[in-house]
């Protein structure tokens, strides 16, 4: 018997999960480029480069899969679409039948008829 309850797991591909990505990395990087500092005295000159580097390269990467999930996307729709049943209709047997007008429009023929015959 568990008393913890069951907790959601972590994904990767969630957008919290992407969120957490996105800043761990770029304080990687910061603490990267703080440290390359310390050690040439050149103040903020590659903490501010290995930044930059670091969120050029996370926007790089997240176009880069996005740009993949949506080709799978289009091409899982693309499958779907020409595999479903499409509907017919036969068009042969409509083709040549006589277009019929009706000339009287609107009019109602039983009042014609009691009015000629009380005429």
């Amino acid at each position: 018997m568990k008393l913890v309850p069951r907790t959601k797991p972590i994904d990767a591909d969630d957008n919290i999960g992407r969120g957490m990505d996105f800043a761990l990395v770029i304080l990687v990087f910061l603490g990267i480029g703080w440290a390359l500092d310390r050690a040439f005295d050149t103040r903020p000159a590659f903490m501010i480069g290995c930044t930059v580097f670091s969120v050029v390269g996370q926007f790089a990467r997240m176009w880069y899969a996005y740009d993949a999930r949506m080709s799978q996307l289009e091409s899982e729709r693309s499958t779907e679409l020409r595999s479903a049943p499409r509907a017919s209709v036969v068009v042969e047997d409509l083709a040549y039948a006589p277009l019929v007008i009706p000339t009287e429009v609107g009019r109602d023929r039983s009042a014609e008829g009691a009015e000629g015959a009380t005429a």
